[in-house]
């Protein structure tokens, strides 16, 4: 059952935990509750595949807003203290090994994916830092004007 609940679409959305959490939205009885409300509110106009996730928003009810920190979950079971990565891409958090291993099923799908886009990224961030600190490079644009 929760293999089927994480098991993520080809850009490794959960959507089958989305359906789910969505279903019980629908069907909470306390219709009158304010923050029942707002989570209605918030999720309603988002398309299943889309952020807000469900479960991102439920997280924020429940644990409050910690803005990009969002990154740092688990992506098994969503633990705020997740600190392991993936050793591969380093893009995708874990609390252990157990959540590790239940979400690798649907990870190795994207796995290679995520580590070449981190690879294209640091090359990136590292061809910035190189540029802002030479002054004399030649593929810098030229900030003079002909007059």
């Amino acid at each position: 059952m929760i293999k089927h609940l994480i098991k993520g679409d080809i850009n490794g959305f959960p959507v089958n935990l989305e359906k789910f959490l969505r279903q019980d939205i629908r069907e909470y009885p306390y219709i009158e509750c304010s923050l029942f409300q707002q989570l209605v509110r918030t999720l309603s106009p988002v398309k299943i595949g889309d952020e807000p996730s469900a479960i991102s928003i439920i997280g924020e009810a429940v644990n409050g807003q910690r803005g990009v920190d969002n990154y740092s979950n688990c992506a098994t079971c969503g633990d705020p203290n997740a600190e392991k990565k993936c050793s591969a891409c380093k893009s995708v958090q874990y609390c252990d090994k157990t959540c590790q291993k239940l979400h690798w099923f649907t990870h190795k799908t994207i796995c290679s994916h995520l580590s070449k886009l981190n690879e294209d990224v640091q090359t990136l961030h590292l061809e910035s830092n190189s540029a802002e600190k030479d002054p004399n490079a030649t593929d810098q644009p030229s900030c003079s004007s002909k007059s």
